[in-house]
């Protein structure tokens, strides 16, 4: 089972495994699989720092599908937490299962007490909060990116040599007197050819053919414009670099033109 979309995992449990989010994104099951436990619980976070808590848990039941009778599904949802971080008790209250009531307020505690920062006066110190739900959010996000390079590397890195060669052939003689400068102008630390490198990876992902909407170049697609977003950022190493080499290019190829127009 995953999160919805577009969260990241911001605090889970170390549960043993197999356990509920192992299961497969369907959630039906003629028999009972074996897991270490029937229920979990983890706090998620979105860009937008919004924190809520999803939950899974295994129920009887299940229907018919395609002919098939299931015996057993997994149930999940998201629980909403409040302007003090505090778990909605009417959301909790249209749960079923208290088991997994007791859980999510079990998880959200040890999040709470190990997380969220508290001022001289004991209240929510917001300040310290933000700064440490922007650390978090940005080490979730490299970690998803990573993910899908690797992932998609069979179709990114046996190419990048090829592709490097082409852009120091082609694109680098009009840019070559600026791009690194550009680069280093920006805050970037990497070495020029480090710098290819990576171009490298940002031409592979998003060099498909434009009539080709979010299909990858093996033939598979994109789930929407942010998976492949991220997996850049994660072919940069973080969302500030990819940023950065995001706006080098289009700075120094934007000069370029403007210089063969002028010739």
């Amino acid at each position: 089972m995953s999160i919805p979309k577009g969260w990241h995992v911001l605090y889970r449990p170390k549960y043993d495994c197999p356990n509920i989010f192992d299961l497969n994104e369907r959630g039906l099951f003629r028999g009972k699989p074996k897991i270490t436990r029937d229920f979990g619980a983890c706090l998620i976070i979105d860009p937008e720092k919004q924190i809520k808590a999803y939950y899974a848990y295994l129920a009887e039941g299940g229907g018919e599908q395609g002919g098939t009778r299931y015996d057993y599904q997994v149930k999940d949802g998201v629980a909403s937490l409040d302007e003090d971080l505090k778990l909605d008790s009417d959301e909790l209250s249209k749960i079923s299962s208290q088991d997994m009531v007791r859980e999510i307020e079990k998880v959200h505690e040890e999040w709470f007490q190990a997380f969220v920062p508290a001022d001289s006066d004991g209240k929510i110190d917001k300040k310290n909060l933000a700064a440490k739900l922007d650390a978090a959010l940005e080490d979730r996000k490299k970690a998803h990116g990573e993910y899908l390079v690797r992932k998609n590397g069979k179709w990114i890195y046996p190419y990048l040599p090829r592709l490097a060669h082409e852009f120091k052939r082609v694109v680098y003689p009009l840019v070559w007197d600026s791009l690194y400068d550009e680069y280093k102008k920006r805050g970037g630390e990497n070495s020029e050819n480090d710098l290819i490198q990576k171009i490298s990876i940002f031409d592979r992902i998003y060099g498909s053919d434009p009539e080709q909407e979010l299909e990858k170049p093996e033939g598979d697609k994109w789930s929407d414009e942010n998976e492949m977003w991220d997996c850049w950022v994660g072919g940069a190493k973080s969302e500030a670099e990819a940023e950065r080499i995001c706006a080098t290019l289009e700075t120094v190829l934007r000069d370029a033109r403007s210089n063969l127009s002028a010739d």
